[in-house]
């Protein structure tokens, strides 16, 4: 029988904390679930590196699963990083990258602050194609206008480069909320 999401216990659902021994047991497709919020609407991500188990840790576990990212084709890869929501939008957000927006303050963004996110956002999509990522959770609200300003100036291949290390350091830090070592 397949795998279903409403067989994980309650406050497993809520929290989606599991431990690496219990990843390293699961069913692939029970791996993929719990692992989903790692990489924004990408649960393949972690279904590619299922077969991979057992992983000796966390951080094994994430140098496979950025490595299937990092051997991805270009368009690949941009698939990936469209996956992630525009910061001035939260339609499509998932409910990691809303709680870490909050973090970064940009749920408090005065009308200035909002106007100057939009467009600037907006003039980022239009250069390169796929929205501004950054990993909100390391920055205030200041430093992520500053650096979509800044960033705007690179090269398209620069811009994919430094989107996919804020992808990598995002699903760093979400490992570590959604994984413990151990049992």
């Amino acid at each position: 029988m397949p795998f279903q999401s409403d067989q994980i216990s309650q406050p497993w659902r809520t929290t989606m904390h599991t431990s690496l021994n219990h990843l390293n047991r699961c069913p692939i497709d029970e791996f993929s679930f719990l692992l989903r919020p790692v990489f924004d609407h990408s649960s393949w991500v972690a279904g590619a590196v299922a077969a991979r188990r057992p992983f000796e840790s966390r951080v094994d576990l994430l140098e496979s699963l950025c490595a299937v990212v990092k051997n991805l084709d270009e368009e690949q890869q941009l698939a990936l990083i469209r996956e992630h929501h525009d910061l001035r939008s939260r339609n499509g957000v998932t409910a990691e990258s809303s709680r870490e927006s909050d973090e970064a303050g940009l749920d408090e963004l005065d009308e200035d602050e909002a106007e100057v996110l939009g467009e600037v956002s907006q003039a980022y999509k239009m250069r390169f194609g796929f929205p501004f990522v950054i990993c909100a959770s390391k920055h205030d609200k200041k430093e992520i206008l500053e650096s979509m300003k800044t960033r705007l100036n690179n090269s398209r291949e620069a811009e994919i480069g430094h989107a996919l290390k804020q992808i990598y350091q995002i699903a760093r830090i979400r490992l570590e909320r959604v994984v413990v070592e151990g049992e």
